[in-house]
C-alpha cells in the first residue's frame, strides 16, 4: 500500500460507495456538474428519462432486428415469426412499441417544462434547437417503424411518404418507389429507422448534452429570477443526480414492462394497397387534420411551420426573465400553438375514415365552424395493383389515380435486370383514373418489380407504385380486404420471468429513490 500516490492511499482509506465507483472508474467526472436542488425533481428528469427510454428502445430493437426480415413479401409474416416462435418476442415487441409511445410523451413533457421555466433562453438557445432537432428524429422512428410490419396502418403510412415524395418533385425521389429497382421501398425505410436515424440522433443528442455541460442547469424560474442569475440553492454532486434518474428509469422499466405484459401489441395482416382504413398513431394525429383540412401539400408545410415556430422561440424571446408570469405573451404563442395542435388532433380523431371525400369533409367539424373551401387529399397521383403477389401470366389490375392529365398512359415493369412494357391505359378526357386489368408475360423471371406509369403526352411525367409487384412461380397468401388486427397472449411459460423482472426493477427503482444517504 505504500507505495500507492498519495490519491490512490485516499481513496483506498475512504469506503466508497457504487455510485462513487462508477464515477471514478467511468470517467463521469467529465461530463459531470454540479446539480441545483430544484433540477432533483422529476419534472428536471424527463429529458434523462427519455434518454434512457431510447436505451431501452435500441436494445429491444437490436433483439427484433436479429429476426426481422425487410423483405416486402414477407415482413409482416416475419413480425408474426417473432410474436409466435421468438423467445420473448411477443414481450420484446410490446415493450418497443409501449416504450415508443411513452417516449413520445416524455420528450413533449420535457419541451413544455424547458419553455415554462425559460431554459431556452440565453445562452442556452442552441441547446433548446437540438433538442427540436431530438424531437424530428424521434418522430422520424415513429414514422418509420410503422411501417417495418407492413400491415395496413404501414401500407397506408408508405402510401403518404410516396406522395410526400411526389410533392417535392425530383428531390423527393427518395421517399418514392421509383428510386431504386432493386431495393423495395420498405427496405430503404428499414435502412433509415436502423441507422440513418440513428446517426441523426447520435449527432443531437452529443451536441444537447455537451451544450447541457457546458451551461449548466437554468435557475429556478421564481418571479424575479434572470438569465444572468445564479442559483442560490444547495447543489447535489452529479451522481446524486445520476442516482435518481437510476431510480425512476428502473420504474419506468417496470411500467413498460407491466403494459406489455397486460396489453401486449396486436399485428393486423398484410395491408391492402390502394384503401384508407386506418388512422395514423396518436402522435401524428394532427398532421393526418392538417391533411383533412388544408389537403396533401401541409404534409410539407405543416411540420415544417410548427418546427419553425418552435425553432424562434428563443430569439424572438428576448427578456432577461425566466419566470412566466414575467412573460406572458410568449406564453400566449406557446399556448396557441399547443391549442392548434390540439384541435387539428380532436379533428381528426373525430373525423370518418378514408375522410377525404366531399360528403365526409361537409361533415368536418374545422370545416364548417371556419368555412374552409374542400381540400381534397387524393388530388394526387396514385398507383396501385393486386395482387401483391403473383405467378407468370396471371392477371393483375392496375388502378392510377389523380392523375390530371388525360390520354394514354405506358406501364412498365422495372426490375434490377429488366424493364418491359406491360400495356398501355386511357385516361379518358375530363377523368382522373384509369382501371385496367394486364396479364403477366407467361416468360418473365421471377423477381420483384416496380411498377411505372409514363404519360404519353407529356414524357416528363412518370409516377411509380409504393410497393414492388413480386413474380414467383409459387402461391403466397394474399392480404386480406378487411383490417383485422390479432392480438397474440403473452406465453404462460414467459410470464413468471416478465413477473421477475417488474419485481426487482421496482423494488431497485423504490430503493433508489427512498434511500437518502449513500
Amino acid at each position: 500500500m505504500s507505495n500507492l500516490p498519495s490519491s490512490e492511499k485516499n481513496i483506498s482509506a475512504k469506503k466508497y460507495n457504487i455510485w462513487e465507483f462508477l464515477y471514478n472508474r467511468l470517467g463521469l467526472h467529465s461530463i459531470s456538474y454540479f446539480v441545483p436542488e430544484h433540477a432533483q425533481s422529476l419534472p428536471y428528469l424527463l429529458g434523462g428519462l427519455s434518454l434512457v427510454a431510447f436505451a431501452i428502445l435500441f436494445a429491444t430493437g437490436i433483439y427484433l432486428a436479429q429476426f426481422y426480415n425487410p423483405n416486402q413479401i414477407i415482413s409482416n409474416e416475419s413480425v408474426s415469426f417473432i410474436i409466435a416462435s421468438v423467445p420473448f418476442g411477443n414481450f420484446v415487441r410490446s415493450i418497443h412499441f409501449w416504450t415508443a409511445n411513452i417516449i413520445f410523451g416524455l420528450i413533449l413533457l420535457h419541451m413544455v417544462r424547458v419553455f415554462i421555466t425559460g431554459s431556452y433562453k440565453r445562452p442556452r438557445e442552441f441547446s433548446w434547437l437540438a433538442g427540436l432537432g431530438l424531437l424530428g428524429v424521434t418522430m422520424g422512428f415513429l414514422f418509420t417503424g410503422t411501417m417495418l410490419s407492413m400491415g395496413q396502418e404501414g401500407i397506408e403510412a408508405l402510401q403518404h411518404t410516396s406522395e410526400i415524395g411526389t410533392l417535392l418533385g425530383s428531390w423527393g425521389l427518395w421517399f418514392t418507389g421509383g428510386f431504386s429497382a432493386i431495393l423495395p421501398f420498405i427496405g430503404r425505410i428499414y435502412v433509415a429507422h436502423i441507422s440513418i436515424l440513428v446517426i441523426l440522433f447520435v449527432l443531437f443528442i452529443f451536441a444537447h448534452l455537451y451544450l447541457i455541460k457546458t451551461h449548466g442547469i437554468s435557475p429556478k424560474a421564481e418571479i424575479n429570477a434572470t438569465t444572468d442569475g445564479i442559483n442560490n440553492e444547495k447543489t447535489n454532486k452529479f451522481t446524486e443526480h445520476l442516482k435518481k434518474l437510476a431510480g425512476w428509469s428502473f420504474i419506468f422499466l417496470a411500467i413498460v414492462s407491466i403494459l406489455a405484459l397486460i396489453f401486449p401489441e396486436s399485428l393486423s395482416g398484410f395491408g391492402l394497397a390502394g384503401v384508407e382504413m386506418t388512422k395514423p398513431p396518436w402522435m401524428f394525429l394532427w398532421i393526418y387534420g392538417m391533411e383533412d383540412v388544408f389537403g396533401m401539400t401541409s404534409l410539407i408545410w405543416g411540420p415544417a411551420l410548427l418546427f419553425i415556430l418552435l425553432g424562434i422561440i428563443p430569439f424572438i424571446d428576448r427578456s432577461p426573465f425566466l419566470s412566466p408570469r414575467r412573460r406572458p405573451w410568449i406564453m400566449v404563442f406557446g399556448t396557441a400553438i399547443f391549442l392548434a395542435l390540439l384541435a387539428l388532433s380532436i379533428n381528426a380523431k373525430l373525423a370518418p375514415i378514408g375522410g377525404k371525400t366531399e360528403e365526409n369533409h361537409k361533415s368536418n367539424i374545422v370545416t364548417q365552424l371556419f368555412s374552409i373551401p374542400i381540400a381534397y387529399a387524393h388530388n394526387m397521383p396514385f398507383l396501385s395493383f393486386t395482387p401483391s403477389v403473383v405467378t407468370p401470366s396471371q392477371v393483375i389490375k392496375i388502378n392510377g389515380d389523380g392523375l390530371k392529365t388525360d390520354g394514354v398512359y405506358d406501364i412498365y415493369l422495372k426490375s434490377f435486370k429488366t424493364i418491359i412494357k406491360l400495356g398501355t391505359a386511357e385516361v379518358e378526357q375530363g377523368e382522373d383514373s384509369f382501371d385496367i386489368e394486364l396479364k403477366i408475360p407467361p416468360n418473365l423471371p421471377g423477381d420483384m418489380y416496380s411498377v411505372k406509369i409514363q404519360s404519353i403526352r407529356n414524357k416528363q411525367f412518370s409516377f411509380s407504385a409504393p410497393l414492388q409487384l413480386a413474380v414467383q412461380p409459387v402461391t403466397v397468401i394474399l392480404a386480406s380486404k378487411t383490417l383485422v388486427y390479432t392480438k397474440y397472449p403473452i406465453p404462460k411459460k414467459e410470464i413468471p420471468w416478465i413477473i421477475g423482472i417488474i419485481i426487482i426493477s421496482l423494488g431497485l427503482g423504490t430503493f433508489l429513490l427512498t434511500k437518502k444517504k449513500y
